[in-house]
């Protein structure tokens, strides 16, 4: 151990280069002194006076440029005194222990560098694909999940909201595929919540339209069920099944306390607010309340209002309680201001089929 810790201490002091030793060494034979080792003992064989010498024979090879190149020597203990080692012999031995020292030390360090890069960017690209995945499924389930509705009713609802139901009776398969993708992507908790009263609405109008077209040609809605036809329970929602008035006053009505909501679901009747020729999404829900609202205040069929007075659709009575004080909010609306101790009116109720 000793002569391997003076060879490293000289190997740093001194050149790398064998020209840089002041030496000649043949290629089948070294000698070194048993004095200090320093670049003064390497003589060769001619040269050796006075010393102590060790001769160490080296397998000849050739490189690859066609010259000789040393192999390392088998050295044994009764052949050579550690002193007299060939400082050459060392100094390969320590090189090559470095350079395999340091290949080793590149090889597990790349490993693990290129280990590191695994643990830390895979996982992460993982999670960001995940969140990515996760935000194009809640999208989909909130806006075009809708999208057959939205072109169904485009197709078949005309600007007054009448409704074809003939021509809608014969693409009835496109209304029923609506139906069971409603029905296979229910309402999730993490959905805003637009998307689910958007999704409430639309399931209302496209079970009723499937309720007229299933019967149809029909008079009336009020014709089906013994006129009970809202407290039938047949809408099934992800394995659960509802009936028209559970959806619109156990669900929409309580959970969103939005009274806009009465001018949004239709009952396929005459006197029922107009069904919009599109369908509600998470993104255009506020603004067709509000249009919807509007346009249904202001038209005359329905209502018809003056500063003193007004005569307002049976909704207004019997939704009452969501709509607070009527005057009021009418007046919201309303294109023509009514005065706050104008008399309020209902009008009756039309159930004739909202067909065109």
């Amino acid at each position: 151990m000793k002569f391997i810790l003076l060879a490293i201490l000289i190997i740093a002091c001194k050149p790398n280069s064998q020209e840089a030793l002041g030496t000649t060494i043949a290629p089948d034979s070294i000698t070194l002194e048993s004095g200090d080792l320093n670049t003064e003992s390497l003589v060769s064989d001619d040269e050796g006076k006075g010393v102590q010498e060790a001769e160490i024979q080296f397998p000849v090879g050739v490189d690859e440029s066609g010259g000789s190149k040393v192999e390392p020597p088998e050295i044994r203990q009764e052949d050579a005194n550690p002193a007299a080692i060939s400082l050459e012999v060392i100094e390969d031995e320590v090189l090559d222990s470095n350079d395999n020292s340091d290949t080793s030390s590149d090889t597990n360090s790349n490993k693990l560098n290129e280990d590191q890069a695994n643990v830390i960017i895979t996982p992460t690209e993982s999670a960001v694909e995940d969140t990515e995945k996760s935000e194009v499924l809640v999208v989909d389930q909130t806006s075009n999940l809708h999208t057959a509705f939205d072109e169904i009713l485009k197709e078949y609802v005309d600007a007054a909201g009448n409704v074809d139901y003939k021509g809608l009776k014969a693409n009835q398969p496109k209304l029923d595929n609506y139906l069971k993708a409603l029905s296979e992507s229910p309402v999730q908790s993490d959905w805003s919540k637009d998307a689910q009263l958007a999704y409430w609405i639309n399931a209302y109008n496209a079970f009723t339209l499937k309720l007229i077209v299933d019967n149809y040609p029909l008079k009336s809605i009020m014709d089906l069920e013994e006129g009970k036809v809202w407290d039938k329970k047949w809408v099934n929602l992800a394995g659960k099944v509802y009936s028209l008035n559970e959806i619109e006053h156990e669900i929409i009505r309580p959970q969103f306390n939005e009274p806009r909501i009465h001018f949004a679901v239709n009952c396929a009747a005459a006197s029922c607010p107009p069904l919009a020729a599109q369908a509600y999404s998470a993104d255009n829900l506020e603004s067709l309340l509000a249009e919807r609202t509007k346009s249904f205040i202001n038209n005359s069929q329905y209502n018809q209002i003056s500063t003193s007075g007004a005569e307002v659709s049976k909704i207004f009575d019997w939704y009452g309680s969501d709509f607070g004080d009527l005057v009021s909010y009418l007046n919201k609306y309303s294109n023509t201001a009514i005065k706050k101790n104008a008399s309020v009116s209902f009008k009756e109720y039309d159930w004739s089929l909202n067909s065109q």
